[in-house]
């Protein structure tokens, strides 16, 4: 339970849920060709999955200090997973989540795809490290990643299978999933505000300066 609560795994449940409805719910019933098989796709979302909770891991890591004020009954790093351990763990889903990405890509034969997914375990890194501390920017980078997690479907699935026959058709559906990221950008850059709201003591102990520290809330 303490490793599960450390991935943050209903968050990676929601995530996995909504790619798959993008698909089957969506795409599927467009009457189009897609890039990848069903077992494919599956390891596009096991691979998103993994690196999601790579990041949360890496996010606990960082956070223990403010969210024993801000949450202290949401700390595992030092209650029953230790910082070692959680490194560990970090290093092995990233890893997993990047091999998948890259086997991923060379079998739509599109290899240089694999550099988006060490980009996001790049972005997720620096993002807890230390892009969270910079007022709106951490706020950014993680609404960014949650629509990247949307664009990936029509990067994998949607332009390696389009042509010149069906072009327009596959661009009016791209066009749809990135107005799905776009509104996924908005809501969670709302969301994170939100949250660093409600987290403006523990940050501010930190020492970061995210936006409702510098306008003064308290």
């Amino acid at each position: 339970m303490k490793f599960l609560k450390l991935i943050r795994y209903k968050n990676l449940l929601m995530l996995a849920f909504m790619q798959v409805l993008f698909r089957y719910a969506f795409l599927k019933q467009q009457n189009i060709p897609l890039a990848l098989a069903d077992w494919q796709y599956g390891l596009l979302i096991l691979s998103t999955v993994l690196l999601a909770a790579a990041g949360y891991v890496i996010n606990n890591i960082y956070d223990v200090a403010s969210d024993t004020i801000n949450k202290p009954n949401d700390v595992v790093i030092g209650k029953g997973i230790s910082e070692t351990a959680a490194y560990n763990i970090y290093i092995a889903l990233n890893i997993t989540g990047v091999a998948l990405g890259f086997l991923l890509s060379n079998i739509i034969l599109r290899p240089g795809f694999a550099s988006l997914f060490i980009l996001i375990a790049s972005l997720l890194y620096f993002y807890a490290t230390t892009l969270k501390q910079i007022m709106i920017l951490g706020n950014f980078v993680v609404a960014l990643l949650l629509s990247i997690s949307v664009l990936i479907i029509g990067v994998f699935d949607l332009f390696p299978a389009t042509d010149a026959a069906n072009q327009a058709q596959m661009a009016a559906l791209f066009s749809i999933l990135l107005d799905y990221a776009l509104f996924a950008f908005m809501i969670n850059f709302v969301r994170e505000i939100i949250k660093d709201i409600e987290d403006v003591n523990g940050d501010y102990n930190q020492g970061m300066n995210t936006l409702p520290i510098a306008i003064g809330i308290s």
